[in-house]
């Protein structure tokens, strides 16, 4: 028998079909909006979609679609979870699925297009004009990055390692805050190609950049009729002053 060779998955989602479709109607298609309002179909199969985002080449030239294989793992295991959460309407949250949903939105949020061209930004600065820093003796010196160092290849590894670190991190904080499921019957929460939303705390300093660890609420739309928000834990963290009428673990 001949050997077949393994095609490389090259259609990269960085937001996963299975959550699009969600969001889409029977024939599987999004309404797309284009800023500052016009709209137009897009199918499921197509949206959010870049060539080669997750396959990386390896040393021996060879490569390889692994992110998009642990991808699928976590993808289906919230699947399953959301299905918990959202049709059967099972509250409070079993623990299984609490993390599987946890996990889930942690890469969701570290895998999107937004987060490696930050690291491409940072990578410009440290090559053109370099990043003060201070040493441990208190010597004020200048780190610098050799252009070499922050080609696209090695960005994407970057990146990709950044996210298998971050994942169990983040996803471990998401787990331990307040979770608030709502329903909505009237108007349809909406998503988009960076569903994650960070709110900051009512006092957060303006212009500065929120965190998940400093993020009075996170927010994720999951499906047309459903929202999670994960919120800091205390009343007084809590971004928003209205007292949530959804139910809360």
């Amino acid at each position: 028998m001949p050997n077949r060779t393994r095609q490389v998955k090259r259609r990269n989602h960085t937001v996963n079909g299975s959550y699009l479709m969600r969001f889409a109607d029977d024939r599987g298609l999004l309404a797309g909006i284009e800023l500052p309002g016009r709209r137009f179909p897009v199918p499921v199969d197509r949206a959010t979609v870049i060539r080669n985002f997750y396959v990386t080449r390896l040393a021996d030239g060879s490569e390889s679609d692994q992110a998009e294989d642990d991808f699928c793992g976590i993808e289906a295991r919230a699947s399953a979870s959301m299905t918990i959460l959202i049709g059967q309407r099972r509250w409070p949250i079993p623990d299984a699925a609490r993390a599987d949903i946890a996990t889930w939105v942690a890469p969701q949020f570290l895998r999107v297009p937004a987060v490696r061209q930050l690291a491409r930004e940072i990578a410009d600065a440290y090559i053109e004009v370099g990043v003060p820093s201070t040493t441990d003796t208190g010597e004020q010196t200048t780190l610098w990055m050799p252009a070499e160092e922050a080609g696209p290849e090695k960005l994407k590894r970057l990146h990709l390692e950044f996210i298998r670190k971050n994942t169990p991190v983040v996803a471990r904080m998401l787990y331990a805050r307040d979770w608030h499921l709502t329903f909505f019957t009237r108007k349809s929460p909406v998503t988009a190609d960076a569903p994650v939303v960070l709110r900051p705390m009512l006092r957060h300093p303006a212009g500065t950049s929120v965190a998940v660890g400093d993020a009075a609420e996170v927010q994720v739309p999951l499906d047309r009729r459903a929202a999670l928000s994960m919120r800091a834990r205390g009343e007084e963290t809590s971004w928003c002053p209205a007292r949530p009428r959804s139910p809360q673990t």
